[in-house]
């Protein structure tokens, strides 16, 4: 079978691209999980579907970050984020931090919520990993989020991270993002003694061979057992 018009530089092109070249469907085009079934297990993608038919309507909204800064040591920050579906059904998280704009995906599990952003504009990446809400819609969350610190090359950082809601979408992403975009123009450094001392220690716990050797944690972790994650408050 012979097609016109085509050459090797055409073998460089994503999948959708070269299938439309080539006249066929690619399996990607047309799964159902679309371009995350490129690189996640359709069983985990199955799973983590289920679970956000089930319960990804209690994530979607706009929500407040609360973290150690990274560039002064003993503050706290602040950043806008927003959660909703996409058209595929799965959660998407979007994340102010200064003047960078991460977006990417969350997946579910029974108990944690996983997510892998990308700034498009300096390729740096961010990932979480937050400690759900069972059965009712979710108000607050805690985790750990790792990043890099935007000094000289960039450095490793991970750090714990807690999520409470503002506010809920409206039905119009233009809107809801209007919101996310005001709430990221806010000064992110929260104001010294604004923040709960339990909160505080528990973003900022000692962890390491002192700790380890008088009865606490050798690393950093947030056992769902004792985690700030909740519903709303009656």
């Amino acid at each position: 079978m012979r097609f016109g018009g085509f050459s090797l530089l055409d073998w460089e092109s994503d999948l959708e691209t070269l299938s439309a070249k080539l006249g066929v469907a690619s399996e990607g085009a047309n799964h159902a999980w679309g371009p995350l079934a490129a690189w996640l297990p359709e069983s985990v993608l199955r799973e983590t579907k289920t679970l956000t038919d089930l319960r990804g309507d209690a994530y979607e909204g706009h929500w407040r970050t609360t973290r150690p800064a990274m560039g002064q040591p003993g503050r706290f920050v602040h950043d806008a984020c927003l959660i909703r579906k996409a058209g595929n059904g799965f959660l998407t998280t979007r994340i102010a931090v200064e003047d960078m704009r991460f977006e990417g995906w969350t997946f579910m599990t029974q108990t944690q919520l996983f997510s892998v952003l990308s700034e498009p504009r300096t390729g740096m990446f961010t990932f979480s990993i937050f400690n759900a809400v069972l059965r009712h819609r979710a108000e607050v969350l805690d985790g750990i989020s790792m990043g890099l610190q935007r000094v000289g090359g960039g450095s490793p950082a991970a750090m714990g991270c807690l999520m409470e809601r503002v506010g809920f979408l409206t039905g119009d992403p233009a809107a809801d993002d209007a919101t996310f975009e005001a709430a990221a123009q806010s000064d992110p450094l929260a104001p010294e003694g604004s923040i709960p001392p339990d909160v505080a220690a528990r973003l900022m716990p000692d962890v390491g061979p002192t700790a380890l050797a008088a009865g606490g944690m050798a690393i950093l972790h947030m056992p769902f057992a004792t985690s700030l994650s909740r519903g709303p408050q009656r």
